[in-house]
C-alpha cells in the first residue's frame, strides 16, 4: 500500500526537514520518498495543517488490565494510543493483581505482542503495590522491567525507598516516585488555595508534593542512583529539580498534560472531570511546569490517561474518584 502526505510539516529534531513543508511517500508502511513537489503516488492525502513525526512515547497510562476490564483491556487502550500516535507505553502497575512479579510482566507483554505499540511494563516497588516489603526487583529486572513505580502511592519508608533506589542502582533502572506525601494528601480533593476555600472543598497544600519530593532528592544524592519523578504540579517543584541537575543528580521530571494545560479555576463548578491526581494548581504553578518544560527541567509530558466509569465519577466531588 502506497500513500503520498502532500504539504506535510515534518516535526523531528534530528531530521534535516525538521519544522519544513513538504511531500512523503510511504510504501509498505516506510518512508521512500521525501522532498518537494513529489509525484503523487497511491492514495494522496491532503491537509490544511498535517504534521508527521516520529512515534510518541507516553510515560504513563493505566490500561486496568487484568482487574478492571469492563473500564478498558489492555487491547483497547494499545488501540487507541495507536491512533493517536503512540507506538510506545510505559503502563503503571497498579492492576489486580499488581504487576509484581514475573508472571504479570510477562501477561502484558504477551498480551501486547501483536499491538502495533511496544509496551514497557513498569513493575511495582513493594509487593502488591502496598508499601511494606520491597517487590522482587532482580527477578523483574531479568524479566524485561525498565522502571520501578508504586504509580501514586508515595513510598512512606525511607528504608525501602533507599533499599529500592540501590537495587535500581545494581541493575541499571530507574524507580519513579509520586511526590505526595500521604498524610498531607490524604484527606484532599483538589489544591489548596482560593479556590478550594471559596468552594468549601479539602485542599492538598504545595508542601504535600515538596516535603516527599525533597526526602527522595536526599535519597537519590546518597545512594548514587536514578530518580525519575512522575506527577510535578507545583513551582516549587521545578525549582527543586532544576537544583537537584544542575547538582549533577540522575533525576528527570515528568508532568501531565493536564496541568500545562488548567488550573484549578476548572472546579468552580464542581466537575468531577477535572478532579485529578495530583490537582490542578494555580496559575503560577501552571506557568512554571510550562517554563520548566521549554528550559528542560521537565524532561516529558505525559497523559496520565486513567479511565473511570460513569458510576465512579457520577458522584458528589468528594467521593468522586480521580481519573
Amino acid at each position: 500500500m502506497t500513500y503520498t502526505l502532500v504539504n506535510v510539516k515534518i516535526i523531528d529534531q534530528k531530521s534535516s526537514w525538521n519544522k519544513k513543508r513538504v511531500d512523503v511517500v510511504i510504501s509498505d508502511g516506510r518512508i521512500s520518498d521525501i522532498g518537494k513537489g513529489l509525484k503523487p503516488k497511491g492514495t494522496v492525502i491532503k491537509g490544511k495543517n498535517l504534521h508527521l513525526s516520529p512515534g510518541w512515547i507516553d510515560m504513563k497510562v493505566h490500561f486496568c488490565d487484568p482487574g478492571h476490564e469492563y473500564k478498558e483491556d489492555l487491547r483497547s487502550g494499545l488501540s487507541a494510543a495507536k491512533v493517536g500516535g503512540f507506538t510506545s507505553v510505559v503502563t503503571m502497575p497498579d492492576t489486580t493483581p499488581a504487576v509484581d512479579n514475573k508472571s504479570a510482566v510477562e501477561y502484558l507483554l504477551t498480551k501486547s505482542k501483536d499491538s502495533g505499540v511496544k509496551v514497557y511494563p513498569a513493575a511495582c516497588i513493594s509487593k502488591g503495590n502496598k508499601g511494606k516489603e520491597l517487590s522482587e526487583m532482580i527477578d523483574l529486572d531479568r524479566a524485561g522491567v525498565k522502571m520501578f513505580s508504586d504509580d501514586k502511592k508515595a513510598i512512606e519508608s525511607s528504608s525501602l525507598m533507599n533499599r529500592a533506589l540501590l537495587y535500581a542502582k545494581d541493575t541499571g533502572r530507574v524507580v519513579s516516585t509520586f511526590p505526595q506525601d500521604p498524610y498531607l494528601g490524604e484527606h484532599g480533593s483538589m489544591n489548596e488555595g482560593k479556590v478550594s476555600t471559596s468552594l468549601g472543598l479539602t485542599g492538598i497544600p504545595h508542601i504535600a508534593e515538596t516535603i516527599q519530593l525533597r526526602r527522595d532528592i536526599d535519597l537519590l544524592r546518597y545512594t548514587g542512583s536514578k530518580l525519575h519523578v512522575s506527577g510535578v504540579s507545583t513551582s516549587e517543584s521545578v525549582k527543586l529539580i532544576k537544583a537537584a541537575k544542575k547538582e549533577g543528580l540522575e533525576i528527570s521530571a515528568e508532568v501531565h498534560l493536564a496541568n500545562l494545560i488548567w488550573t484549578d479555576d476548572q472546579l468552580r463548578g464542581y466537575d468531577t472531570k477535572f478532579k485529578l491526581s495530583p490537582p490542578l494548581r494555580s496559575e503560577k504553578d501552571r506557568k512554571a511546569l510550562v517554563k520548566g518544560v521549554n528550559d528542560g527541567t521537565i524532561d516529558c509530558i505525559s497523559s496520565d490517561h486513567r479511565p473511570e466509569d460513569v458510576e465512579h465519577k457520577k458522584l458528589e466531588f468528594g467521593r468522586a474518584h480521580y481519573g
